[in-house]
């Protein structure tokens, strides 16, 4: 999936929206799960992690590259860790389920990791850079993926203010192009989302988009998520629905998303981490 979708449900079906929320790891959508990006918990520090699983529906996706458009469910399963403070990774992998005129398609789908590290914090604002990547594994021959390696660069800045938090980011993506041998589009990749923090749950927007391309058209999101968290003896759990909309013709006609896991706080008092929330985080 592209990445437009792919950060409206994983920024959201894992914490901000984009910058939030991606079933932990799990990213339907094209794209490394937009892993360059930093995770919705604001009160991370180092041995902080979390793992889940989640399951996103899009009704109208058309793959990056393609023409026609597909019902598509993807699902599936990863996780975050910061090995310190001011560093972040994910991982996650995920299955695909397609229908279109043509019939169904369903199999594995790739692979995805991202890296994302503070560069400074000045008062309540992180600013960061990452790189995610997409690891072919999905079948090319069905138009489930790509067999192509795609990785996106990018920039994020991160701001929190008592319960309300924004964030922002401005990225690259180098996608394969499976149509051409050697061949690749430069595509720049926005994100947006912005959340507030109650006792009870959070709650969050987002618009996200892919820029338009010669190779491939515009691709732009807007959506919403709820999420709450529990606390688990000294650990926590988490669920999150996320919905969503095109707001261009590539884009699919709705998103909606399901997903949940738990997770660690961090494993020692962290004077650069940010414990904002009242409730425990991922």
């Amino acid at each position: 999936m592209h990445p437009a979708c792919h950060t409206l449900v994983v920024l959201g079906v894992v914490g901000l929206f984009p910058v939030a929320s991606r079933a932990e790891g799990f990213g339907p959508a094209h794209g490394a799960d937009d892993g360059w990006l930093p995770s919705a918990a604001a009160d991370d520090g180092a041995g902080a992690w979390s793992a889940g699983a989640g399951a996103v529906y899009m009704p109208g996706y058309v793959p990056p590259f393609r023409a026609g458009a597909r019902d598509r469910l993807a699902y599936g399963v990863g996780g975050r860790w910061r090995p310190a403070a001011r560093v972040e990774v994910s991982l996650g992998f995920d299955g695909l389920w397609d229908h279109d005129a043509s019939g169904d398609a369903s199999g594995p789908g790739d692979v995805r990791v991202g890296t994302v590290v503070t560069l400074f914090s000045p008062g309540a604002l992180r600013i960061g850079l990452g790189w995610s990547a997409k690891f072919p594994d999905a079948r090319d021959e069905n138009q489930l993926g790509t067999d192509e390696t795609d990785v996106t660069f990018g920039g994020s800045a991160d701001w929190h203010s008592g319960p309300w938090r924004a964030v922002a980011g401005v990225g690259l993506g180098i996608w394969g192009n499976p149509l051409r041998f050697a061949n690749q589009d430069d595509v720049p990749e926005l994100r947006v989302a912005g959340s507030w923090t109650s006792r009870i749950a959070d709650l969050g927007v987002t618009v996200n988009g892919d820029v338009e391309t010669s190779r491939n058209p515009a691709r732009w999101v807007a959506g919403g998520w709820v999420r709450h968290d529990f606390p688990v003896g000294a650990s926590f759990a988490w669920i999150e629905a996320a919905g969503g909309a095109g707001l261009s013709p590539a884009a699919p006609d709705a998103i909606a998303a399901l997903s949940f896991g738990f997770g660690q706080p961090p494993t020692a008092a962290d004077p650069g981490a940010r414990h904002t929330s009242h409730r425990p985080r991922r």
